[in-house]
C-alpha cells in the first residue's frame, strides 16, 4: 500500500502557498506531494497528481479581527467576495534514487466583486476569469537518514506563466493580487524530513519552504513568504487512512507602484484533517479539509472560514 500524500502547497502550485491579498485570491497551504518527495527513489518512475482547490473568500478581517463592512470607512473600495477554484497538474519524475524533479501547471479561476467608492457614488465592479497561472519547476535531493527515515532539500523557481493584464467587461483591470500571474520569477528553496515504519503503516512528514522574488516587471513585487507543514497518517482500514496536517504561513507586504503594502501580507495558521483512499498500490484518491486556527492580516483583507482540496494520483 502506498504512503498518504500530505503536503504544503505554495503558486497554484502542488508546493506553494500563495497570495492572501485585500481582494482574498488564495492558494490553500496544503502540501499533497510529501509522499513522492520523500518516497520516490526509482530511477525512471514517474507520478501524476491532479488537485483540486475551492477556497470561499467573504470573511473580512482587520489585523486579527472579523469586521462588518459596514464598518469600512474611507477606503477606495470595500470588498464582498472572492471564490477561488483552483486546479493543478503535478508531473514528478526520478532521474536517480537521489535526484527528482517536478514540474506544476496550474488552471486559476476566479470570481471577484468589491464595491467601489461606498462614500461616494457606490457601485459594484466584479470580475470572472479561468487563465494559466504561474508554472513551477523544482528539482530535489533526497537520502536515507536512518531505518524509515529520509531527508532532503528542495530547489527552484516559479515561473512567470501567468497572465498579469486580466480586465473585465467594462475594461477595467483587476488589481495584481487578483490576476492569475505575479509577473515575477521567484527562487524557491526547502527542507523536508519523513519517517514511515515498513509494518505499522503510520507516517509522519515536516517541511519548510521559503519562496522569493528575483525578478520583476511592471513594478510589482510580490512579498516574500515562508510556509511550513507537520504531517501525519494513520490507517483506518486496509485501503483507508486518516490523514491530518498543521500548516501556517507567513507572508510579506507586496510592494511597488502597482502594489498595497497595507493591504497585503498577513501571518496564518491552519488545521487540515482529511482522508486517503488507496484505490490500487498505484493509484490514490485524497481530501482535506482545511480550517484556519489563526490568521492576522495587515490593513484589511478577505479571509476564507474554509476550504477544500481534492486530488487524484497515479504512479507509473
Amino acid at each position: 500500500m502506498p504512503s498518504p500524500r500530505l503536503t504544503l502547497a505554495l503558486g497554484g502550485l502542488a508546493l506553494a502557498a500563495n497570495a492572501h491579498a485585500s481582494c482574498g485570491s488564495a492558494f490553500c497551504v496544503l502540501n499533497t506531494d510529501w509522499d513522492v518527495v520523500a518516497a520516490q527513489t526509482t530511477p525512471g518512475r514517474a507520478s501524476v497528481d491532479l488537485r483540486f482547490e475551492y477556497i470561499p473568500q467573504k470573511a473580512l478581517f482587520s489585523g486579527s479581527s472579523r469586521i462588518s463592512r459596514r464598518s469600512v470607512v474611507d477606503e477606495e473600495a470595500v470588498e464582498t467576495r472572492t471564490l477561488n477554484r483552483n486546479f493543478s497538474a503535478s508531473l514528478d519524475y526520478a532521474l536517480t534514487a537521489n535526484w527528482g524533479v517536478m514540474l506544476t501547471l496550474p488552471l486559476v479561476s476566479r470570481s471577484h466583486s468589491h464595491v467601489a467608492e461606498p462614500d461616494v457614488d457606490p457601485h459594484r465592479e466584479s470580475w470572472d476569469f479561468s487563465r494559466l497561472g504561474d508554472a513551477r519547476i523544482l528539482g530535489r535531493y533526497q537520502a536515507p537518514l536512518g531505518e524509515n527515515t529520509s531527508g532532503g532539500i528542495q530547489f527552484g523557481f516559479k515561473l512567470r506563466t501567468g497572465s498579469t493584464h486580466l480586465a473585465n467587461g467594462d475594461g477595467d483591470r483587476a488589481e495584481r493580487s487578483l490576476q492569475p500571474g505575479t509577473g515575477s520569477t521567484d527562487a524557491v528553496l526547502g527542507v523536508f524530513y519523513a519517517y514511515r515504519p515498513k509494518f505499522v503503516g503510520l507516517s509522519w512528514f515536516a517541511q519548510a519552504q521559503v519562496q522569493a522574488a528575483v525578478a520583476t516587471r511592471d513594478h510589482y513585487r510580490p512579498g516574500s513568504q515562508f510556509s511550513a507543514s507537520l504531517g501525519f497518517s494513520a490507517p483506518l482500514g486496509e485501503r483507508v487512512s486518516f490523514l491530518l496536517q498543521g500548516n501556517g504561513l507567513v507572508k510579506g507586504r507586496d510592494t511597488g507602484a502597482q502594489a498595497e503594502p497595507e493591504l497585503s501580507g498577513g501571518r496564518y495558521l491552519f488545521l487540515s484533517p482529511g482522508i486517503g483512499v488507496n484505490l490500487s498500490p498505484a493509484s490514490r484518491l485524497y481530501g482535506y479539509l482545511q480550517a484556519p486556527l489563526y490568521r492576522h492580516v495587515n490593513g484589511i483583507q478577505l479571509t476564507a472560514d474554509w476550504s477544500a482540496v481534492l486530488g487524484y494520483t497515479q504512479r507509473f
